[in-house]
């Protein structure tokens, strides 16, 4: 019986990503967070990164069904992401669309791509396509009649020996002598070798069964794109990935750590640690945040809002509050980082909301360290100062400074309770959370349960405590929530 397809479909039909929940790596299963966690990072770079739709197979073996299901809905290439694997380019999209189209422009016609390990030479062992990112054209598999035959996508048998069908490769290779381009059918029969059973291995004879080339990830395509190595380190990974001992350090601690990763060889890991590490050495001026019209949330909505929890970051929450000039009591500002805090004081006790921003912001930009990393785009202060009057801006910032404005160091994730302690009681709340959980390394640094309960924590405190509570933001479920009334709903989403 076919198993559940989920399909998040996108305007773009060409290519569908495959995602699935079972691991694949030998010894994961003995890692159940690390298992669990790398899976939540695989989802929410895939969703915050890809325009194309993405497919999600539920568990177990992945059958020739599920590729006709998505062959019927009009997709050409199917790019299976497994554990560990995640695109970190956002043009990878576009630049393997055109890999793939320039690969079908070839007399020889392919079935795969993948990362091609040939080691057959050496020690006998069929070509085999480690367990990372593969490419199937499902044109050309659709050719082939396999009914609903199962493909065996997470078979983890020991080594056999089999009848396997002859090839030939490539002269270049990606990297060392066992990486060649292209796997070809040599239709010389059958060869008598040590046959590697793995996630994707028997795709890869069927590929040449059927007179196939298999072609392997070029360069430019392995530079978008990482790799995590679930296979190695296990142990060693499980333990610092997860230990406070680790978070919110120096960036000189940092950077030890990551010199003694590559010493140890580790360095794969180190796009992995990168997510986890935090640091307060970064400034947010602006932001993306956009901000909806005045008749959204006031008629519509029908409230006018008394205190804005914003977080430390651009010049968005303004326009907000310029929206409900009338109504402002109270402002919370919070942020897990020191510096961001440091700056939005600033801002709003010595910006008369007159002067010249961007030489404000400059002047602000040279005093500080040059370990700070700076996020700061002109078109977005250019954007706040056009939509806003010159009356507006003086009037709001002088006010800011005699209103009740607090600010708070917090990380939402664990002190979340402190957010909802600072809010006044009986007030119409505006809250905006960003892209906070779909930070990845909140979901490294907590639980995945943690994360959870700390948003519906912060959800439910603000509505016992408050009339209405906006919430704008995303879920931990990957849910874009744009100003939607919460306490109206009587529950969440």
């Amino acid at each position: 019986m076919p198993k559940a397809l989920f399909l998040e479909m996108r305007e773009q039909n060409e290519l569908v990503h495959v995602r699935y929940d079972d691991p694949i790596h030998e010894g994961m299963e003995n890692y159940l967070r690390y298992a669990q966690t790398i899976r939540k990072l695989k989802r929410i770079t895939l969703e915050n990164s890809c325009e194309y739709s993405i497919a999600s197979i539920a568990t177990g073996t992945f059958a020739n069904s599920e590729l006709k299901r998505l062959i019927g809905l009009g997709y050409k290439y199917a790019c299976f992401w497994p554990d560990g694997s995640v695109p970190t380019d956002g043009d990878f999209e576009k630049e393997l669309l055109e890999y793939c189209k320039h690969l079908d422009t070839l007399d020889t016609k392919w079935m795969v791509i993948g990362h091609i390990i040939d080691r057959s030479a050496e020690k006998g062992v069929f070509p085999y396509l480690h367990e990372q990112t593969i490419v199937i054209n499902l044109e050309t598999w659709n050719s082939v009649h396999y009914g609903d035959e199962p493909i065996d996508l997470f078979d983890k048998t020991d080594r056999i020996t089999s009848s396997l069908p002859s090839f030939i490769t490539a002269d270049e290779h990606i990297h060392d002598d066992y990486t060649p381009m292209w796997i070809a059918p040599a239709n010389k029969g059958k060869v008598d070798m040590e046959f590697r059973e793995g996630a994707w291995n028997r795709i890869i004879v069927k590929a040449l069964n059927m007179g196939f080339v298999v072609h392997n990830f070029p360069h430019h395509l392995r530079k978008m794109k990482e790799c995590y190595y679930l296979e190695d380190h296990q142990q060693e990974t499980n333990e610092w990935l997860f230990s406070d001992d680790y978070y919110m350090q120096s960036d000189e601690f940092y950077d030890k750590m990551k010199h003694d990763m590559k010493q140890s060889g580790q360095a794969d890991k180190a796009p992995l640690f990168s997510l986890k590490r935090q640091t307060e050495n970064i400034v947010y001026i602006t932001n993306t945040e956009s901000v909806p019209q005045f008749d959204f949330l006031v008629d519509f909505l029908g409230v006018d809002i008394n205190t804005f929890v914003m977080p430390c970051s651009g010049f968005n929450q303004f326009e907000f509050m310029l929206q409900h000039f009338d109504s402002l009591k109270h402002v919370v500002f919070y942020d897990a980082n020191r510096n961001s805090i440091a700056w939005m004081k600033h801002l709003i006790n010595n910006w008369d909301g007159e002067s010249d921003l961007y030489e404000f912001i400059d002047e602000y930009l040279a005093t500080l360290s040059n370990k700070i990393s700076i996020i700061y785009e002109t078109d977005y202060v250019k954007s706040f100062l056009d939509n806003t009057t010159k009356e507006q801006r003086i009037e709001l910032f002088n006010r800011l400074k005699n209103e009740d404005v607090q600010y708070l160091h917090v990380d939402v994730m664990r002190d979340w309770n402190n957010i909802v302690s600072a809010v006044p009681e009986d007030t119409n709340v505006l809250i905006n959370l960003t892209n906070i959980w779909r930070y990845e390394g909140n979901f490294i640094n907590n639980t995945l349960l943690e994360c959870d309960n700390a948003f519906f924590g912060l959800m439910e405190g603000l509505v016992e405590k408050s009339t209405n509570v906006l919430f704008k933001g995303d879920t931990p479920k990957g849910i874009y929530v744009d100003c939607v009334n919460i306490s109206s709903r009587g529950g969440f989403i």
